[in-house]
């Protein structure tokens, strides 16, 4: 990661003072402040404006730092023919299996296919499921 955005992201709790910085200091007291301070912010509109433009303002080019690097990385893994060409392969061989077990073709591909959409529909519902715990 670039060095800058380190820099950015431990400039946000700085240390300094040896305490863990000001928002280690901030976050055991933070259930008891929320409360005061959203009846606070929801009673000014436009103080609740400005609170929320100066946090985007503050971690927004951290965010934006943070997902280029992520987007680098992913296109350096599209560009990567080695990983296609190892599933291809898989799926070939397994294919070939089918064929050499005694199935026919279409039978072949056909459980290619379901197997597919079941290790899709597996993914799907590991999704929902981490979702749901992430949430509650």
């Amino acid at each position: 990661m670039d060095e800058s955005i380190l820099n950015m992201l431990a400039g946000m709790d700085d240390d300094s003072n040896g305490g863990g910085g000001p928002l280690a200091a901030l976050l055991p007291l933070l259930p008891s402040l929320l409360p005061g301070l959203l009846k606070t912010i929801v009673g000014d509109p436009e103080m609740m404006q400005e609170i929320i433009s100066n946090t985007v303002g503050q971690y927004k080019p951290v965010i934006y730092a943070v997902l280029n690097e992520i987007l680098v990385a992913y296109e350096d893994y599209a560009g990567n023919e080695r990983i296609p060409n190892a599933h291809a392969k898989v799926k070939w061989n397994t294919y070939q299996a089918y064929i050499k077990a005694g199935f026919s073709e279409e039978q072949a591909m056909v459980f290619l296919v379901n197997a597919d959409a079941a290790s899709k529909g597996v993914l799907a519902q590991t999704a929902r499921i981490v979702g749901s715990a992430v949430t509650t």
